[in-house]
């Protein structure tokens, strides 16, 4: 009897591992699903003051990014797995210099590497204007640099589940990017 209820629960918590797996397989091909953005701002003189100023008073970077912007967990939990803002800065284990083109898919588009975003609110930041871009662009090229590695996403199955339902928000998965004001629109 009592090999019987071992065997039972080494199989039920074979079947929960395996689940867990495939939850969080399919997570991330789901986010590996954004959309690809062909279309990409001509380059142009961005002002740095202007860029300051939407970085840390209206896009508020530095709630997930950090005050320095250098990254760090923005989430942890055991169940839902562990949810990073990467280092803006040109420091070790920093984005640096990105192009005008990546800066944009990051912010306004919520995509980076061909991956939709967890929790980048990029929906709310669709507003910003070409010119919006190439100043907070000029910005971010000057932060002073911070060697900082910042752990990877990583979901564990509650946390894919709810990116599966929804629930765990990716903009890039739901936004109109059609309609993003390009301006002078370029080509990629």
């Amino acid at each position: 009897m009592l090999k019987r209820l071992i065997l039972g629960a080494v199989v039920v918590l074979l079947l929960a591992l395996a689940a867990g797996f495939l939850l969080v397989t399919r997570a991330r091909t789901h986010l590996a699903q954004a959309p690809v953005i062909t279309r990409s701002l001509l380059p142009g003189a961005g002002d740095p003051a202007h860029g300051k100023y939407l970085v840390k008073d209206v896009l508020v970077c530095g709630e997930c990014h950090g005050a320095d912007l250098s990254g760090g967990v923005v989430l942890e939990s055991a169940l839902l797995g562990r949810i990073t803002a990467p280092n803006l800065t040109a420091g070790r284990g920093g984005l640096g210099a990105k192009s005008l083109h990546e800066w944009d898919l990051a912010v306004r588009h919520g995509i980076a590497n061909r991956r939709a975003l967890l929790l980048m609110p990029s929906e709310g930041y669709s507003h910003l204007t070409a010119q919006d871009m190439r100043d907070v662009a000029a910005y971010l090229a000057l932060l002073p640099k911070v060697d900082r590695q910042v752990p990877p996403t990583e979901l564990r199955p509650l946390g894919a589940l709810l990116v599966l339902n929804g629930e765990l928000h990716a903009d890039a998965l739901t936004l109109s990017h059609d309609t993003l004001d390009m301006g002078d629109t370029g080509v990629a």
